[in-house]
């Protein structure tokens, strides 16, 4: 288990990684998106891309119109957040009001799941695959009446499917004068926020970056400090070994304080005489013993042996 802080792109400013920072804004617009469906903005994209805007699309429907631009780079950010392992395009809800909004079969909006996916002989069926809720029916005095337009007849299989979502619909009411409704679902509030989102996606990046291994943020140590570890141990530190290999002119590799082998992590925070004696010093004070390592990897890792004390023996009781 590495001693680390849970922020890979961190920096002094305390606004964590970037990235997740950047992909967290960008997956704020298709809240917006659901939430402002009155806007004159939200109105233009349905205009060009149709009622979902190409927002979390099953099978690609609709993605060939996207083109390039702003709007088609924040459609794809659903699928760079998904393929972190978020359920990001589908973690949006529908309450259903008067249903201009929501998607009948492709929108999360019934038992919390997609009609989609729950009777897909019916969906290729539909004429109308983006069609909103609204346009699935009717107002007849005053009354709300299903209407469907099928390819062909429904029958054989496909007839219990269709019985199956007439008693799904049963008990959903349309109201004429009520807007439609969006949560979030993958916050127990039901309401996104752009931290919340990041947080989610900095410890994605985070698992997918260590393989499989754990990383914590030791609160006992300033952020800097546990940002300054999570790059030694994933070789990410300036030194001349890695500026060398992305083909920054040096005119000089080996260590400067030994000048004796090639600056390396490993080299300038553990195996340089320098840093050996600042080690030995360190566990001096924490009263431990010396910790034969060759890596800041097995210097930090569970298997170092290396228990560090309590605080305040270190630094004496005020």
């Amino acid at each position: 288990m590495y001693w680390c802080f849970r922020l890979p792109y961190s920096n002094s400013l305390n606004i964590g990684s970037l990235r997740a920072k950047n992909l967290a804004l960008l997956g704020k617009w298709w809240w917006r998106f659901k939430r402002e469906g009155e806007s004159l903005w939200v109105r233009v994209i349905k205009s060009i891309h149709g009622i979902g805007g190409g927002l979390g699309e099953v099978r690609g429907l609709g993605r060939k119109s996207l083109g390039g631009g702003v709007w088609s780079d924040i459609v794809r950010i659903g699928e760079e957040i998904d393929g972190l392992g978020i359920e990001f395009s589908s973690s949006f809800e529908g309450v259903v009001g008067n249903g201009r909004d929501i998607r009948f079969w492709v929108d999360r909006w019934v038992d919390n799941s997609k009609l989609c996916d729950r009777f897909p002989r019916l969906y290729h069926l539909d004429r109308r695959k983006e069609g909103s809720v609204a346009e699935k029916g009717v107002w007849v005095d005053n009354m709300w009446r299903w209407e469907w337009d099928w390819v062909r007849n429904i029958r054989g299989r496909v007839h219990k499917e269709f019985e199956d979502l007439i008693v799904t619909l049963q008990n959903i009411v349309i109201l004429n004068d009520c807007r439609d409704k969006w949560k979030w679902t993958l916050k127990e509030d039901r309401c996104f926020k752009v931290r919340d989102l990041s947080i989610l996606i900095e410890e994605k990046i985070l698992h997918v970056g260590n393989v499989g291994q754990e990383t914590l943020w030791n609160k006992l140590v300033p952020k800097k400090v546990n940002i300054f570890v999570w790059r030694a141990l994933k070789g990410r530190l300036p030194v001349r070994e890695e500026l060398d290999k992305r083909g920054i002119d040096l005119d000089y590799v080996l260590c400067p304080c030994c000048d004796s082998a090639v600056e390396t992590c490993a080299h300038s925070l553990v195996l340089c005489n320098l840093a050996m004696s600042v080690w030995e010093k360190i566990f001096r004070w924490w009263k431990v013993r010396v910790v034969n390592a060759f890596s800041i990897g097995e210097l930090f890792s569970s298997n170092g042996n290396v228990n560090v004390p309590n605080l305040s023996s270190c630094f004496g009781k005020r």
